[in-house]
């Protein structure tokens, strides 16, 4: 009830929702695993079934336990690339993404308001209008304001002063976004 009444105030009074901090590997490295899961865990889901009833099948084909240690080997590659692929290449991309964009280590202000959500930082910043938010998601520990299928501002719940001021922003998000915040599927609540 608390927040919904300074909520009311902010609204009335236009005052903006101001938080700011500095982005970590960890933030990025949370947004490309959930950006690349969101997609691929179809995929993931498929890839082990196969796995799991491939290696029995070639175990009772197999003559003796060289020809099975031969033949499931092309397995093993497989499901040894797929962890390497869904597990180190997510958090790969967002180190080197991390490292050769100096800006994403600088401290940030976000202002949001009721028309439009402002970013400031030391090399750059940048306004974003209500009209252009696509989506927005809510993982365990971020929220993502795509503007693109594949684009999204990252805004970490840690920058937050406490449960209240998110109240707000959650309440302010809702609504300016018509379809609200979508909740986290599994893989959003995993990371």
């Amino acid at each position: 009830m608390a927040s919904e009444t300074r909520y009311d105030s902010v609204m009335s009074t236009k005052t903006p929702i101001a938080v700011q901090g500095t982005l970590s590997v960890g933030d990025l490295a949370r947004y490309q695993y959930y950006h690349f899961h969101r997609r691929a865990w179809p995929f993931s889901l498929v890839l082990a079934l196969v796995e799991v009833l491939a290696i029995p099948l070639v175990y009772y084909s197999s003559y003796n336990v060289r020809s099975f240690v031969v033949n499931s080997s092309i397995f093993v590659t497989c499901f040894v690339v797929w962890l390497c692929l869904m597990f180190i290449l997510p958090y790969r991309t967002a180190r080197k993404q991390y490292a050769s964009q100096s800006l994403l280590s600088e401290a940030d202000s976000y202002t949001i308001t009721p028309n439009k959500i402002e970013y400031s930082g030391k090399s750059a910043s940048s306004q974003m209008l209500w009209a252009v938010v696509r989506e927005i998601r809510e993982t365990k520990s971020l929220f993502l304001l795509y503007h693109a299928h594949n684009l999204a501002m990252i805004l970490p719940k840690r920058f937050f002063v406490d449960a209240q001021e998110m109240a707000v922003w959650r309440s302010l998000a809702v609504s300016k976004f018509a379809k609200g915040i979508a909740t986290p599927g599994l893989i959003g609540r995993w990371r």
